[in-house]
């Protein structure tokens, strides 16, 4: 069904992350890496790779969602309300992107680091998730945001 209106009729934007490719530092083979990316990002390439994903991530290029029945097909409900969703109506970025303490606290994986902590060293959920709030709090106080 996708997201409903907000207050004023409006559509709510989604949020929408982006997904990118990197080489690793000391790759051994540079040139054939930026070559398989320069093959994997042409539009008939990507199309039919995240296909063969069953759709499971969206094209970032809106003509192949319009142009690709895949996408929009009447008989897969959620794939179409899954692309019109994160494709062709409005989306914003994460909300992470805004506020630098909070990408780092990502990033860093703590609630992973805090389910690690219970299953592995017994720690109480509670403790663990005071442990992981104190950090993210820590890392967001790295960055104040000025009033304005």
């Amino acid at each position: 069904m996708g997201l409903p209106n907000d207050n004023s009729g409006n559509p709510i934007p989604s949020q929408l992350g982006v997904a990118g490719a990197f080489m690793a530092k000391g790759a051994k083979n540079v040139e054939v890496g930026k070559d398989f990316l320069k093959y994997l990002i042409q539009p008939n390439v990507v199309n039919a790779y995240l296909k063969a994903g069953l759709g499971r991530a969206l094209p970032p290029m809106p003509d192949l969602v319009k142009n690709d029945s895949f996408w929009l097909d009447p008989n897969d409900p959620h794939r179409a309300a899954y692309a019109r969703q994160g494709v062709l109506d409005p989306t914003v970025p994460v909300y992470p992107i805004f506020n630098p303490g909070y990408a780092e606290a990502d990033a860093q994986q703590i609630w992973g680091a805090a389910e690690a902590e219970i299953i592995r060293e017994g720690a109480t959920p509670h403790a663990a998730a005071e442990k992981a709030l104190a950090r993210i709090g820590a890392l967001l106080a790295k960055y104040p945001i000025a009033e304005s």
